[in-house]
């Protein structure tokens, strides 16, 4: 649908009106085109009134209209995407919406830029071969590639070819940062006192993003603000749902600046374009929330817009922390990059009364408990707020509610100490993940241990089952492709055993390389053999029959017992209650 189709879409709105609210002539002047009336000499009263009646209608509908074209000028597209379910990760979801550029209106370099990263994205890897073949190794990529979602070098090479069509730079360092000295970093404070926030992080020339809050109508609610300087490639993107959901409203604020509101029904938008900046407020309520256009203004007010678009480049000395009581009272490693999460130890009693009781045995194991407790916590807190990984891992954000996410922290691998385990779905679905953390004492650090899709089963011997996010293979509905792992204590981690999938005669007799379904190897009969690759990479070459796959299988897990992990949604309140009754 174009602009124009949606304009038509309005209702009671006339074909002439719409075609002659495109004339330049109109939309400056806010007159009927000239060519209407250059062989007029004269008109009478009546005439006059009439052509100002339409001429009053025509602003109107120019005014209306504008809105909508705006609005649309920021969709880059619509994406249909796969989530696991909120309560049941097993049940995979299809979820679909529009999604905005937060860096420019359509026609920017900024905003075409992003559309065609975005559009390679939904093309490359579709069904995620290359990423499960890497999978936790290094990808050996230059630095700089590490802020975006490049995990190839033909990646790295298309989002340089992008890069250089339209003149952009990609990011070069990003600090995490406290209130503030965001203040600082942006040349002052730019926030009401009817608004708050928690940390933000910043990027070296000035392109930063928040999670905050405000009260409208009596209740508090959760608010995100992004501020995108122009002329940097950025590929963040938000899904607002439908275009088509949202009333709008241009708003002159308090400081003179004009201003785009778009009420949707469960989420609301603050817009604002300027030459060297565009900036996107996502309020998490809408109408069906009691949210007015009035409470928009009212938002829109408490954020100094003239002091925003005035773009300082920042200075960028390392990351910094809420100290003093804050809420958030833990500390990210310096150095401008998450490569390690670091985390000062919550003092205990015994640090409280002194050198000579915190050298007893008893005490300094739960000093080194409590400072992995409190590393964990660092972790849940930059992901609730920031949605940044240890190891600098980027797994994207789509906008939706970051408390469907879940968080155990509990002892998995059975080593004697609380892992933090993590469920994030708050992605796209090659960003889904489950991931298992643990923490090293000696260098006071959280390091990843294990990741996969979050389809797994955990069991009592040490083995997951981690099932594939799709099923491109040959077995249908019968089978699900999976990979086997298991622990290994002397490396303290998860080590691949094999790659399993299956192929289904009732699909096909013939495979995509074909080759015929293989009748000898299926001595039951049934139609299904298996697949068991002990390699690193996806072979269909020696399939198996069913007893032969279950001897296989039963040899790893046997009678082991399931283990029920004990999932936590990842709310504030839980991050700051698990510190005082670990699950474990």
């Amino acid at each position: 649908m174009t602009s124009v189709e949606l304009m038509e879409s309005l209702a009671m709105v006339k074909d002439e009106y719409i075609l002659e609210a495109h004339e330049e002539n109109i939309l400056r002047n806010k007159v009927i085109p000239y060519e209407s009336r250059r062989h007029k000499k004269s008109a009478s009263r009546k005439r006059i009134l009439l052509i100002a009646a339409i001429a009053v209608m025509m602003v109107m509908l120019v005014g209306c209209a504008y809105a909508l074209i705006r609005l649309w000028q920021m969709k880059l597209g619509e994406y249909t995407y796969k989530v696991p379910d909120e309560e049941d990760p097993s049940v995979v979801q299809v979820m679909s919406g529009d999604f905005i550029s937060l860096q420019g209106l359509k026609e920017s370099p900024e905003y075409r830029a992003t559309k065609e990263w975005q559009d390679f994205l939904a093309g490359y890897d579709a069904d995620g071969k290359i990423i499960h073949a890497i999978g936790n190794q290094p990808t050996n990529l230059p630095p700089g590639y590490d802020q975006y979602t490049v995990y190839t070098r033909e990646m790295a090479d298309k989002l340089d070819e992008i890069v250089g069509r339209y003149g952009l730079r990609l990011h070069s360092e990003v600090n995490v940062v406290s209130q503030e000295e965001l203040d600082y970093r942006v040349g002052g404070e730019f926030m009401g006192a009817g608004m708050s926030r928690g940390w933000a992080y910043i990027y070296e020339n000035g392109t930063f993003q928040f999670d905050g809050d405000i009260v409208l109508n009596g209740t508090e609610r959760m608010l995100q603000l992004r501020r995108s300087v122009k002329g940097t490639f950025e590929e963040v993107m938000l899904n607002i749902g439908h275009v088509t959901d949202y009333t709008e409203h241009r708003y002159t604020t308090a400081g003179g600046d004009m201003i785009l509101l778009e009420l949707g029904k469960t989420k609301s938008l603050v817009v604002a374009d300027f030459e060297s900046c565009f900036i996107v407020v996502n309020l998490l309520a809408g109408s069906e929330d009691g949210i007015t256009k009035d409470n928009l203004r009212t938002l829109a007010d408490e954020i100094d817009f003239t002091g925003l678009k005035n773009v300082i480049i920042p200075d960028m000395r390392g990351d910094s922390f809420v100290g003093g009581g804050g809420e958030w009272d833990s500390v990210v490693g310096g150095g401008g990059k998450w490569d390690n999460v670091t985390a000062e130890p919550t003092p205990g009693p015994a640090q409280e009364r002194g050198n000579e009781s915190s050298e007893k045995p008893g005490n300094q194991a739960q000093q080194s408990e409590q400072a992995r407790l409190s590393a964990y916590r660092t972790v849940l807190e930059n992901i609730y707020c920031y949605q940044t990984f240890p190891g600098n891992r980027e797994l994207g954000y789509d906008g939706f509610d970051i408390e469907r996410n879940r968080f155990a922290v509990f002892d998995i691998d059975h080593d004697g100490n609380d892992e933090l385990i993590v469920e994030y779905t708050t992605t796209c679905v090659a960003g889904n993940a489950e991931i298992i953390y643990d923490y090293d004492s000696a260098s006071d650090t959280v390091r990843e241990e294990w990741i996969e899709f979050p389809m797994v089963t955990y069991y009592e011997n040490g083995v997951i089952r981690a099932e594939w996010s799709y099923n491109q293979g040959m077995a249908g509905d019968m089978f699900w492709p999976y990979t086997l792992y298991q622990y290994n204590a002397e490396k303290d981690t998860y080590l691949q055993v094999a790659m399993v999938d299956a192929w289904d005669k009732a699909l096909s007799d013939i495979n995509y390389m074909g080759q015929k379904f293989p009748e000898e190897t299926d001595v039951n009969g049934d139609g299904l053999v298996y697949y068991i690759m002990t390699g690193e990479e996806y072979e269909l070459n020696d399939p198996v029959d069913l007893a032969e796959y279950e001897e296989w299988i039963n040899s790893y897990i046997g009678n082991a017992d399931r283990i029920e992990v004990p999932y936590q949604k990842l709310t504030e309140d839980n991050i700051k209650n698990f510190l005082l009754s670990p699950t474990s």
